[in-house]
């Protein structure tokens, strides 16, 4: 597939996630992204447990994605 288009649409995207404070707990997360691209109106989208990736996991047969790093160092859910 086309990478450019993604990565092209991602370098115009300003944001923002406001989310719950670091927790040791593995399996719950919520959060919101307010994001607004050069073409469209502000986008406000609900974060949850189901869009996190933890330290150490590989994704598979993805041909591209987009990530925003949340916390890190002594915040982060695994060490």
């Amino acid at each position: 597939g086309d990478v450019a288009q993604p990565a092209e649409a991602a370098t115009a995207m300003q944001g923002e996630v406001a989310c719950e404070a670091p927790n040791p707990s593995l399996y719950t997360f919520e959060g919101t992204l307010k994001c607004k691209s050069a073409k469209s109106e502000s986008a406000e989208v609900a974060l949850s447990a189901a869009n996190l990736l933890l330290r150490g996991c590989k994704l598979r047969n993805t041909e591209w994605t987009l990530a925003c790093v949340v916390f890190t160092g002594h915040e982060s859910k695994i060490q």
